[in-house]
């Protein structure tokens, strides 16, 4: 491999211990290739590059077919399978990717190729004929929009490269032997273009030339095949090819975080992109392919000899004003089967398709076909689906696993029946049978406003419901009938409803546990939604056929779902009545508790001001509102509506970025964290956004702002350059603290430790790992980094000691109670189990500058200091100045310290004194007081 230290790191990681892979140096991609050649001893080899993903299989399908004569070809969708060549398959041509082609190994000519994709030496190959295979075996992750905290990457230094790249393999495919491979070609280096166009905005005018010629020369090479690249890079590509460079970089900016839909209009029978940018009709026009019919089975049931399927569909990018004609067919190889179909409303179709653009209401295709001309086969279900002049048709390729279409067989008469998904679409099987009907635990479900009452076949010892971190135990009640509970108190602070999430049902019978399993006619009913007191709860289907139920937040109807929410988003920016100055919005994280800055700033306000509104942001039924607030769920037409008119509004996290800050209303961002890494400009430039992008990122953040919280004035310079900020700022301390230096601190320890189960003379250890940019899979989720050993170091330390697993507000639940060790993730206030604990093990957390008011002493587990400083965040100073306790690279040196905690505590006295006296001389009981009395000095008199 020629790989840089990033990529070996990765590959050294992805390598574990398995001893069959080399990771050798190399200077380049020839002598890379020419090494692995040497050392290789199979009869064939794969060149794969960064980028190149084989789906499950992809290799034992090419494997299957090396006896065969020349290449084989790792099929994509849209490719049939076969023997084939460039004459007859030339749509294979669009993706040239030497990583996607198993050739004979003594090819040395493949090993010449500079080009890391082998573009070139890829088509010269697929010129003499290959073999594709029988299944979509390849992805090209290329074409895939990289993780939100990814590094951005500027193409534009390998401009040239890729120019010669697609000229050279352009060159392999001339246009008077093979005109359509040419095409087809062409047009996938257009759609390959779109990352340095996307770059326009900063490319040198010599660059700007050179992508705008190269634009152009591919556009007229690919011809009529334009049409087959998706409608923004085409666009793209037509705007640089028109030296339309301002234009260019304006699409882009208004693309940046809408998404992969936008509106669109039929007319005449063609669907057209309304992209906000004036270009020829032709190129707005959207294909078949980005205009396909997208269809699910969502059930599976058999009644009154029938056998029933529903299934949900639409047509991308169009919305569905009115009822469509569909027509239906089951097909087996010759064998064809046509029956009757009905089409009604369901909201649950929007839901699905998720396109904020576009309606679809009309979309439930109910479809009926008699038992007695059902017989045995693989049959695939085709729909043909007509719309506003459209007609597309196309095959059933999904099933809904959580509905009853995913259901594992189906019993009907001597007819077993059920549906799988196939890289050629979804195969109802129907296969004769002769067995059992299989096992089932559960008879009947009835849905209370606060209990599931179930019906459980013949004795269980023991039902409970998990998920979510949460063991609920079902109550057993008469017949088989145990409640079980949609209400909790986990750390016996109030009981509330189950918070939103997945729960699954389990039963225990002679001391073996298992998921269980739903009667047919139980399964038949799922996904079944029901609006309880507290909750939308929705029946699903889980593994194996068992009982899930999920709750989500009591949304109406017109408000769920992504289209839902872009009509509410376009109301809010069009709300015109006057502020209410009495009205104040609360809002900590995401709403799932009342805590932070935001609690102790509005539990002052309550105190000083009842006349006041306050409404607090909640996720769902299960946060708990302070005293003097009223709860308004995120998402509603309530909130929104909320946001519009509130005259006064705290908040400890950025609001939605459809936010805007009316004239009048004031907006006091707390943040959440003591600042000490990189945020700000500082961070996005370290993640290679451009100044557009760094533009829209100030918009969402500072600009929405004009008051600012700082937990002292030595901090405010760093909020001024990371975020060109010039307006209010409250360098008052910090209001979440106060608690902590608080009269009623020891009392409030006392009370979280006996909630937490901590026996008196046991130490609590409070481990708090931070969040891990680089691993974040959206803006609010990541996978949890743990170096300590949780479990190794509890055994370690023995019973005397017990372990406080606090994932960060981005991490998801695990277990609550272990060996020693509790998961106290969930546990609303994290200041409670600060004051509960005798020692803290943290890495990078803000935590330790609020942990340090208590004078316990800090380990600091940072064996990936130097990554973390230099790739993953960074610091605005140096880390060790805000690091006052031992720091240990491993699980033993935390426990090394950790087995004399007053010792640990008597050593680091001092330093933790004098970081006080430099970071937290504002903590001092007052800060709430402060911030209310100045951020709230315009508030109208009491009436």
């Amino acid at each position: 491999m020629c790989l840089d230290d990033e990529a070996r790191g990765t590959a050294e990681a992805a390598a574990g211990d398995d001893t069959r892979v080399r990771i050798l140096d190399a200077p380049d991609v020839p002598t890379a290739r020419l090494s692995g050649r040497r050392r290789a001893r199979a009869q064939h080899h794969l060149l794969a590059a960064a980028g190149d993903v084989y789906v499950p299989g992809a290799v034992q399908a090419a494997i299957d077919l090396l006896d065969g004569p020349g290449p084989v070809v790792l099929g994509r969708e849209g490719e049939p399978a076969g023997r084939t060549d460039l004459h007859e398959t030339p749509q294979v041509a669009g993706c040239l990717r030497l990583g996607r082609v198993v050739l004979p190994k003594g090819e040395s000519a493949t090993f010449d190729d500079p080009d890391p994709d082998g573009a070139s030496t890829a088509a010269r190959r697929l010129r003499a004929g290959f073999t594709v295979t029988g299944r979509p075996a390849y992805l090209d992750a290329r074409e895939a929009t990289p993780p939100p905290h990814a590094v951005r990457r500027d193409p534009l230094p390998g401009l040239d490269a890729r120019i010669r790249r697609d000229r050279a393999a352009l060159d392999e495919l001339p246009v008077q032997d093979l005109p359509a491979a040419h095409c087809h070609a062409a047009a996938g280096a257009v759609r390959a273009l779109q990352p340095f166009l996307e770059h326009a905005e900063v490319a040198t005018s010599d660059q700007w030339a050179a992508l705008s010629a190269h634009a152009r020369d591919l556009l007229a090479a690919a011809a009529d095949r334009a049409a087959d690249v998706p409608v923004l890079p085409r666009v793209l590509a037509r705007l640089a090819a028109d030296d339309r460079r301002d234009d260019l970089v304006a699409l882009v900016d208004a693309r940046r975080f809408a998404g992969d839909d936008f509106p669109t209009s039929v007319v005449d029978g063609e669907v057209h992109a309304d992209l906000g940018v004036r270009v020829d009709a032709a190129d707005l026009r959207l294909g078949e392919q980005e205009t396909r019919l997208r269809a699910r089975v969502q059930r599976l049931a058999a009644h009154e000899g029938e056998l029933v399927l529903q299934v949900q569909g639409g047509l991308r990018h169009v919305a569905q004003t009115e009822a469509p004609r569909v027509s239906a067919v089951l097909s087996d190889g010759e064998r064809r089967l046509a029956f009757a179909v009905s089409v009604a409303d369901d909201p649950a179709v929007d839901q699905w398709l998720a396109e904020p653009e576009h309606d679809h209401p009309a979309g439930l295709v109910t479809a009926r076909i008699p038992l007695d001309q059902l017989v045995p086969g693989s049959w695939q279900i085709a729909l043909t689906w007509q719309t506003q002049g459209l007609e597309r048709s196309g095959l059933v390729e999904e099933v809904d696993h959580q509905g009853s279409a995913g259901r594992s067989r189906l019993v009907v008469g001597d007819l077993g029946v059920h549906l799988r998904e196939s890289p050629g679409g979804v195969r109802l099987r129907v296969e004769r049978y002769a067995g059992d009907a299989p096992e089932h635990d559960v008879e009947s479900v009835e849905i209370g406003e606060s209990n599931l009452h179930v019906t459980v076949r013949g004795e269980a010892d023991h039902v409970f419901l998990e998920g979510e971190g949460l063991h609920l135990d079902a109550v057993r009640q008469h017949h088989g009938v145990w409640a079980v509970p949609l209400v909790h108190d986990v750390w016996g602070l109030v009981e509330r409803p189950l918070p939103t999430g997945s729960y699954r049902l389990h039963v225990e019978r002679s001391r073996t546990r298992r998921p269980a399993v739903l009667a047919p006619r139980v399964l038949d009913r799922v996904p079944e939604e029901t609006r309880t007191a507290a909750h939308r709860l929705r029946l699903l289907r889980g593994h194996a056929d068992g009982l899930v139920v999920r709750l989500d937040p009591l949304l109406g109807a017109d408000e769920v779902g992504a289209r839902a929410q872009r009509r509410l988003q376009q109301a809010y920016r069009s709300v015109q009545e006057p502020l209410d100055e009495r009205l104040v919005y609360f809002q900590s994280f995401t709403g799932q508790w009342a805590n932070d800055h935001p609690l102790a700033i509005q539990q002052e306000l309550a105190r000083r001001r009842p006349d006041v509104r306050i409404r607090w942001a909640v996720s769902d039924s299960s946060a708990n509102v302070p005293d003097g607030a009223e709860p308004v769920l995120i998402r509603s037409r309530e909130w929104y509506d909320v946001l519009a008119r509130a005259g006064h509004l705290v908040t400890n996290i950025e609001l939605d970025r459809w936010f805007h800050r009316r004239p009048g209303q004031q907006l006091l961002q707390c943040f959440h964290g003591y600042p000490s890494k990189t945020m700000g400009l500082g961070l996005w430039r370290s993640r290679g956004l451009l100044p557009g992008h760094l533009e829209q990122q100030l918009d969402h953040t500072s600009r929405t702002w004009n008051a600012l919280l700082t937990p002292d004035p030595a901090m405010d310079r760093y909020y001024r350059s990371e975020y060109a900020y010039d307006g209010r700022i409250l360098a008052l301390g910090y209001p979440r603290n106060d608690v902590l230096v608080s009269p009623h601190a020891h009392d409030l320890r006392m009370d979280t430790r006996h909630r937490l189960r901590i026996a008196p003379g046991q130490r609590a250890v409070l481990y708090a790992p931070t969040w891990r940019d680089d691993l974040a899979t959206n803006f609010r989720a990541a996978e949890a980094v743990h170096h300590l050993d949780v479990e190794q170091a509890a055994a370690a330390l023995g019973d005397d000691y017990v372990l406080l697993l606090r994932g960060h507000r981005f991490h998801a639940p695990g277990d609550r109670w272990g060996s020693r060790v509790v998961d106290v993730t969930t546990y609303p206030d994290v200041n409670h189990l600060i004051l509960a604990a005798d020692a803290a093990v943290l890495d990078y957390s803000s935590m330790r500058f609020d942990f340090a008011l208590t004078g316990r002493p800090m380990v600091f587990l940072v064996p990936d200091l130097d990554d973390y400083d230099s790739r993953t965040r960074g610091f605005l100073w140096d880390f060790g100045e805000t690091a006052p306790g031992p720091w240990v690279r491993d699980t033993a040196g935390v426990v090394a310290e950790l087995r004399d905690v007053d010792g640990l505590a008597r050593r680091w006295a001092e330093p933790i004194a004098a970081f006080n006296a430099r970071y937290n001389r504002l903590q001092d009981g007052r800060a709430s007081a402060r911030v209310v009395e100045e951020f709230f000095s315009d508030l109208p008199d009491p009436v």
